[in-house]
């Protein structure tokens, strides 16, 4: 993607009334849009502790955007899932990006 289309996808973002995330933070959701994911797997995937996954992931569950469960297998552990506003987010920004 050229820097003037992704300049022009991200002040489109801005000036709308998206949500401001991180790119920790839309990384994290992008990556669970693709396929269901723990605290754990995130950390190992991102390369990035599991403290950030959880606090990315805290606001990303205030935000509406995912869901967090405890595995059923690791009490210590979170399961992680988008949520239909978390999907509808990721629509929006793609549109964005493709524009």
């Amino acid at each position: 993607m050229e820097i003037e289309r992704l300049t022009q996808a991200m002040t489109s973002a801005v000036r709308s009334d998206m949500k401001d995330l991180t790119p920790r933070q839309l990384a994290i959701l992008l990556n669970v849009n693709v396929e269901p994911a723990t605290v754990r797997g995130l950390a190992a995937k991102l390369n990035i502790g599991k403290p950030a996954v959880t606090r990315a992931t805290s606001t990303l569950v205030r935000e509406g955007l995912i869901t967090k469960k405890t595995v059923a297998t690791d009490g210590r552990d979170r399961q992680i899932d988008v949520t239909d506003a978390g999907k509808q987010y990721i629509t929006t920004y793609a549109g964005l990006l493709a524009a």
